[in-house]
C-alpha cells in the first residue's frame, strides 16, 4: 500500500487550521472546513502534474531543499494560522509555492472553485491555500529525506498519489480533476496490465514450442523401431547356419540355401499379407478420403451459413453502435449545457453575498442582469488610477472585483470600455488596463473592447453594455 500523503497531514493538522484561519480571515468555520477538503486533494493534484516529468520533478526536489521543506513546520502550530508575522511569513512562502506549481489559470480556477463552493470570498481561498501549500509540501519533503529520493523516484511516487488526489476530491469539484490531470492516473494501470497479457502469451507460445518439439522426437523414434528388428532377426539367421553346419556336418554354405529359401518364403508371404493389408488400407483411406470430403463440404457449408449470420450481426451491432453513439453524443451535449447553467446559477447565486456600492458599476451592471436588460450604458463612479498612471487605487481594485463577479455571472454581456481622463495616450492605457484586469481574472478577452478618447468628449470611465 503507498502512502497517502493527504492521511499524514490531515492527521497532522487536525482542528487547529480550521479553528485558527476561520477568525483570521473572518469566515464561518464549516465554510472554512469545506474549503480545506477541496484545496488539499487540489494542492496534491498540482505536485502530481508537476512531477509528471523528470524536470518537473528535479524542479519539486529543488523547491523542498531551498525552502527547508522537511516537515518541522507541523512539530509547531500554535498561532501559526491566527494572524501576526508567522502567518504573513507563511503566505508569502505558500503564494510562491503556488507560483511554482501552477499557472495562472490553473490557480485562478482553483480559487473561482474553491470559493463557490465553500461559500467563502475568493481572498480567503487563496489565503487558505497559501497557507496549506508549505504544510504538504513540509510532508513531501519528509518523505523525500527518509527515502533519499531522487527526480526519478519522487515522479514514481507523485505518480502513486495521483488516486488519492482524486478520491479526496469531493463530487462538486469534479472540474479540478481536470486542471490538473489527475485522469490520466489509470493509462498507467492500463499499460501494466497490456504488459502481462503480452507475457502471457509469450509464455504459451514457448509452451506450444515445446509440445511440437517432443512430437517430433517421437516421430524419430517410431523410424528407428524398424532397424531395432531388423538386426537381431539378422544375426538369428546367422545362428541357425552355424548350427546346421555342427549337426549334419554339411557346408553351412547348403544350409543357408535352404534358411535362405525358408527366408525367402516367409519373406513371400509376409510380402502377401503386407501388399494385402496395404490394398485395405488404401481402400480405407479412400472411404476415409471421401468421408473427409463429405464432412469438409458439410463443414464448408456450415461455415458459409455462420459467416452470412455474423455479417447480419455485425451489420445489426454496427447499427446499434451507431445510434448508442448518437444517443451518448446527445447525452454529452445536454450535460455540457446543464453544466454551464449550473454554472452561472451558482455565480448569480454568489452576487447576494456582494454588498454593491449603491450606483457604483457593479450594482448598475448587476441590475441590468437580474432585470434582463439587453443594452445600457454604466459609469465607473468608483474608479480611480493612481496620478498620470494607469495603476488602480484600492477602491477601483475593489470595484472591479465586483465586476468581475457580475460579469461571469452574466456571462452574455459585453463591454465596450471607453476612458475620458487625461490626454488619449494616457486614456488609451488605462482602458487596456481594465481589459487586462479582467481577461487576468477569467473573463473572456472577446467580450471586452478597450479604447481611450482623451478629454473633450466627456470625463471618467464609461462603459456601453450589450449582448
Amino acid at each position: 500500500m503507498s502512502v497517502n500523503l493527504l492521511g499524514l497531514l490531515q492527521d497532522q493538522l487536525g482542528n487547529v487550521l480550521v479553528d485558527q484561519a476561520s477568525s483570521f480571515l473572518g469566515e464561518n468555520a464549516s465554510g472554512v472546513s469545506k474549503a480545506v477538503s477541496g484545496i488539499l486533494p487540489g494542492l496534491l493534484g498540482s505536485l502530481v502534474s508537476k512531477g509528471s516529468t523528470q524536470s518537473g520533478a528535479a524542479g519539486i526536489l529543488d523547491m523542498i531543499a531551498k525552502g527547508g521543506h522537511d516537515g518541522s513546520a507541523l512539530s509547531n502550530l500554535s498561532g501559526l494560522f491566527s494572524g501576526g508575522s508567522s502567518t504573513t511569513s507563511l503566505l508569502k512562502t505558500g503564494s510562491q509555492l503556488i507560483g511554482g506549481l501552477m499557472n495562472d489559470q490553473q490557480s485562478n480556477s482553483m480559487i473561482d472553485m474553491i470559493s463557490g463552493f465553500a461559500g467563502i470570498k475568493k481572498s480567503s481561498s487563496s489565503s487558505l491555500m497559501s497557507m496549506l501549500a508549505p504544510m504538504l509540501l513540509g510532508v513531501l519533503g519528509k518523505q523525500v529525506k527518509s527515502r533519499d529520493m531522487n527526480a526519478s523516484s519522487l515522479m514514481n511516487f507523485l505518480g502513486s498519489q495521483a488516486e488519492h488526489a482524486s478520491s479526496a476530491m469531493p463530487s462538486e469539484l469534479a472540474g479540478l480533476r481536470g486542471v490538473f490531470g489527475l485522469s490520466e492516473a489509470s493509462k498507467a494501470r492500463g499499460g501494466a496490465n497490456a504488459n502481462a497479457h503480452v507475457e502471457k502469451r509469450q509464455h504459451a507460445s514457448g509452451h506450444t514450442a515445446t509440445r511440437t518439439s517432443t512430437a517430433a522426437k517421437k516421430e524419430e523414434k517410431k523410424k528407428g523401431g524398424f532397424m531395432k528388428i531388423l538386426l537381431p532377426l539378422l544375426l538369428l539367421l546367422g545362428l541357425l547356419g552355424l548350427g546346421y553346419w555342427l549337426l549334419t556336418g554339411k557346408s553351412p554354405k547348403e544350409g543357408a540355401k535352404r534358411t535362405a529359401g525358408t527366408v525367402v518364403e516367409t519373406t513371400k508371404g509376409a510380402g502377401n499379407a503386407i501388399a494385402d493389408g496395404a490394398g485395405k488400407a488404401v481402400d480405407a483411406t479412400k472411404g476415409a478420403a471421401g468421408t473427409v470430403t463429405d464432412a469438409a463440404k458439410g463443414a464448408a457449408g456450415t461455415v458459409a451459413d455462420g459467416a452470412s449470420k455474423a455479417v447480419d450481426a455485425t451489420k445489426g451491432a454496427a447499427g446499434t453502435v451507431v445510434d448508442a453513439t448518437k444517443d451518448a453524443a446527445g447525452k454529452v451535449a445536454d450535460g455540457a449545457s446543464k453544466a454551464v447553467d449550473a454554472t452561472k446559477n451558482a455565480a448569480q447565486a454568489g452576487l447576494s453575498k456582494i454588498k454593491f456600492t449603491p450606483g457604483s458599476a457593479g450594482d448598475q451592471l448587476s441590475k441590468l442582469g437580474a432585470s434582463g436588460t439587453a443594452s445600457s450604458t454604466i459609469r465607473f463612479k468608483n474608479m480611480g488610477f493612481e496620478e498620470k498612471s494607469a495603476r488602480f487605487t484600492g477602491a477601483a481594485k475593489a470595484e472591479m472585483d465586483n465586476l468581475v463577479s457580475v460579469l461571469k455571472a452574466y456571462p452574455d454581456y459585453k463591454l465596450d470600455i471607453e476612458e475620458y481622463t487625461g490626454k488619449k495616450t494616457l486614456a488609451t492605457l488605462r482602458a487596456k488596463a481594465i481589459k487586462t484586469y479582467f481577461t487576468k481574472n477569467g473573463i473572456d478577452g472577446s467580450r471586452i473592447k478597450a479604447m481611450g478618447k482623451g478629454e473633450g468628449a466627456g470625463s471618467g470611465t464609461v462603459a456601453k453594455v450589450y449582448k
